[in-house]
């Protein structure tokens, strides 16, 4: 299978995220808060080799590629992930530079779940959004506890893993991720032309 049919099938696991992680936000309201940005700065923001080809893919179609893969080779000491932007304006944080092939954990984080020992479902989120927004997040707590469906992180991992085991199934620093998927991306070439 080629890169950019791996693409493809990624992206489209990536729509259904967002499609359902829409609908649970319309439904209770709880939403990471405007230009955060804590995540991207965290060292644990993780991802799969597979998650980061659509990302690889398109680095290389407007030709930072090669950048971008320097820049991750010669900032060791880099926690945050690559994508994020810092703002100068101190009321806005930052945002991701390549936000449509942001990786699953930026499509899920509040907005979906995973499940304990015992099967309940318990929401993926942080203490900003658990006291920042406490009210919806109490909501969406009550609603989970009654039944309301959500995503759960796990299925989409999954899905990830289904499209190719052996680039989908090791979870690694989001950055560490991107490198290697710019370096198998970048010996098929013939793949950048925007027209194909």
């Amino acid at each position: 299978m080629n890169y950019k049919t791996l693409s493809s099938k990624v992206m489209r696991v990536f729509d259904l995220a967002d499609e359902q992680s829409r609908k649970f936000v319309r439904k209770t309201g709880l939403i990471c808060p405007e230009n955060c940005g804590e995540c991207c700065r965290s060292k644990k923001v993780f991802a799969t080799v597979l998650e980061c080809i659509p990302a690889s893919l398109y680095l290389w179609q407007i030709g930072k590629g090669d950048m971008v893969y320097d820049l991750l080779g010669s900032d060791t000491e880099r926690t945050e992930c690559i994508f994020y932007k810092e703002n100068n304006d101190e009321r806005r944080k930052g945002h991701c530079s390549i936000y449509p092939y942001r990786f699953l954990v930026c499509r899920l984080f509040s907005n979906s779940v995973q499940r304990d020992a015992d099967g309940k479902s318990q929401l993926l989120t942080c203490k900003i959004i658990k006291q920042q927004s406490k009210i919806e997040f109490d909501k969406a707590t009550s609603q989970l506890s009654e039944g309301l469906k959500a995503p759960i992180a796990r299925d989409f991992a999954m899905r990830i893993y289904a499209i190719d085991p052996f680039r989908g199934k090791e979870f690694l620093p989001v950055n560490q991720a991107i490198k290697i998927a710019l370096e198998i991306t970048s010996k098929h070439p013939e793949m950048f032309s925007k027209a194909s």
